[in-house]
């Protein structure tokens, strides 16, 4: 018996669960952290009052999503769901604890000055994995911002909160205004603010733009990590026009925080050899009109594109090569429906712009290449 009861999870409101400290509050429930008395696990049991239909609304829409994510895989990039229960006014979610973890603005406070550039990038591409692995299963967030992100010490991204998530084949809850305004793709507040307007047609969005509108919300949590001024990332609800209209300034502001003597020549060095990355990602994030931005999986594939010239970078810094760099100047990605380099012309596929670059050389086994990556 002793055995059966450590391998069963608990019920929400067993008096095994051992109450620790809370955790957290946001707008539709309480996070409060629990011990296991028989395993000694831990637990984050998430309370929700039911107390009207919205709040019902969202118990029941943020339990189906945490059942589909359970059963397509929640191990890497989000927070399992192990339990629930009802009781008439409260709904209780049982999942797993991740130790170690923060919210990703509480994480940014405490640790942007320590993070290193590399690190930053760990997180921008694992936050985008996760992302697309949300995307992938079939449901868009429509609430990424820096409460809804966790990272933990190994720097591993997870997605938290699906109150106001929606199914691909759940067409009539796009309809449904979602998401905080400083995060939110203005294209989209616009359409929503057009509900009000009775002589105007509301059209809602579509699957694939709520993707583009979480691309955006990601987006602006990426950018306040990469720009280190406390001030960026207080005002973020001012910032996402401004991101858009003048992102030239925000490489700009990037490129100075990050420059000797601000930062060892090893760590300039990785930057200078690395920076088209973050430019490209960007450039692509903030792509207006909504429509021509790409999914999060193009944005990996822009990646892949680099990937071989970012390692080679940090692997001669730390061998004490000299790592060859030329930053030309970067315009706005226009096309991005096929994420493709054309290796005879190096111009993008269905684009005859030629491709900015970074020169990186790399060693054969008869000869020096030249490889040319997109900017």
């Amino acid at each position: 018996m002793e055995e059966n009861k450590r391998d069963e999870v608990p019920d929400p409101e067993s008096s095994r669960l051992q109450f620790i400290k809370n955790m957290g509050e946001g707008g539709f429930g309480v996070a409060k952290l629990f011990k296991d008395k028989v395993t000694d696990k831990m637990y984050v049991r998430k309370d929700i009052q039911l107390n009207g239909p919205l709040q019902q609304l969202l118990f029941q829409r943020e339990l189906q999503m945490l059942i589909r994510i359970r059963q397509k895989g929640c191990e890497k990039h989000f927070v399992c769901l192990r339990n629930q229960s009802y009781n008439g006014q409260w709904g209780y979610i049982l999942m797993d604890y991740i130790p170690n973890s923060f919210e990703f603005h509480s994480f940014l406070k405490q640790n942007i000055q320590n993070l290193n550039w590399t690190q930053r990038f760990v997180i921008m591409h694992r936050a985008l994995k996760a992302l697309a692995r949300l995307h992938d299963i079939g449901i868009t967030h429509r609430d990424m911002k820096t409460t809804n992100i966790l990272v933990d010490t190994s720097l591993q991204v997870y997605l938290i909160d699906f109150g106001l998530s929606c199914f691909r084949s759940d067409p009539a809850c796009y309809q449904q205004t979602a998401g905080t305004p400083a995060f939110q793709d203005p294209q989209m507040a616009r359409r929503f603010a057009t509900r009000r307007d009775p002589s105007v047609k509301f059209s809602p969005p579509t699957f694939t733009e709520n993707m583009q509108n979480d691309l955006w919300g990601l987006g602006i949590c990426l950018a306040m990590m990469f720009h280190s001024r406390d001030a960026f990332y207080v005002k973020a609800g001012q910032h996402t026009r401004e991101i858009q209209a003048n992102l030239h300034g925000f490489f700009k502001r990037v490129w100075h925080d990050y420059s000797y003597p601000r930062v060892s020549k090893e760590q300039e060095a990785i930057v200078r050899a690395t920076f088209p990355i973050l430019q490209s990602i960007f450039n692509a994030i903030f792509i207006i009109p909504l429509q021509n931005r790409p999914t999060a999986h193009k944005l990996l594939a822009i990646w892949s594109t680099y990937e071989k010239a970012w390692v080679r970078a940090i692997f001669n810094v730390y061998h004490r090569k000299p790592v060859p760099f030329k930053v030309l100047k970067q315009g706005a990605v226009k096309n991005l429906q096929q994420i493709q380099i054309n290796p005879k012309t190096k111009q993008w596929a269905n684009d005859n712009r030629p491709v900015s670059a970074i020169a990186v050389r790399v060693a054969s086994k008869n000869r020096r290449k030249r490889l040319n990556t997109v900017a």
